[in-house]
């Protein structure tokens, strides 16, 4: 289990390492995030990565439900690809 901080609201997340294909892992976190303006966004996210030297590239499926401040409904979907460069860790 690992945690992941968006906008200073900290989710649990399952992180798991590909014992066979270095550098690849996936990462599943599901959660309830309010915005700053006070919608609840109850979320899922999954994703597979791949990390090589200092870049890191993957897909990604994310959907939610969002609730406004006056109480409308409605559902966001995507699919979308990340690549990116690597700051920091060990």
């Amino acid at each position: 289990e690992v945690l992941v901080d968006i906008d200073r609201q900290t989710f649990p997340a399952v992180g798991v390492w590909n014992e066979i294909e270095c550098g690849s892992f996936t990462l599943e976190i599901t959660g309830d995030y309010l915005s700053e303006a006070g919608s609840l966004h109850s979320f899922t996210a999954d994703a597979q990565f791949i990390q090589y030297a200092s870049q890191l590239e993957g897909l990604w499926d994310y959907s939610e439900v969002w609730t406004s401040v006056e109480g409308e409904q409605g559902t966001f979907v995507i699919d979308g690809q990340v690549n990116g460069t690597v700051i920091g860790g060990s």
